[in-house]
């Protein structure tokens, strides 16, 4: 049985200082680990242990990169009209998709597309569902 997964890495990125995020980590937590054992790289970062212009440089030029080439927005999710990004890692928790050998992201989650927001929580679920059936059927 073949494991599926080393070409990606998810890289989720969140803060331990904040009470009550807007999903819920501890099952992010878990998702996470279950696509660990199934050969997915994952990686945590802990943005309570960045500054807040650490953080809001990596949002304009990483967390964003995602959305030029599709269509969908994470603006209102990640912060205001006037103060974008300001939530990014911190209340709103964010996972980060990078293909293999990608520098930058290619896929952030949340999202909203066509008015409907896609969690991390969706994502994260669907790519267990298929990890499963790939390590199922070699």
């Amino acid at each position: 049985m073949q494991k599926k997964g080393h070409e990606r890495l998810l890289k989720l990125f969140y803060s331990s200082e904040i009470d009550k995020p807007g999903c819920d980590l501890d099952g992010i937590f878990s998702l996470l680990d279950r696509l660990k054992e199934a050969g997915v790289c994952v990686e945590l970062v802990d943005t309570a242990k960045m500054n807040d212009r650490e953080l809001h440089e990596f949002y304009t030029t990483e967390a964003v990169y995602p959305t030029h080439g599709r269509h969908y927005r994470i603006g209102q999710i990640f912060g205001t009209r006037r103060k974008t990004g300001v939530f990014f890692g911190k209340e709103q928790p964010a996972l980060l998709v990078y293909e293999k050998d990608a520098e930058r992201p290619t896929d952030i989650f949340p999202h909203t597309i066509k008015g409907q927001r896609i969690t991390i929580e969706e994502f994260l679920r669907e790519k267990i569902s298929e990890t499963d059936c790939i390590c199922e059927y070699p």
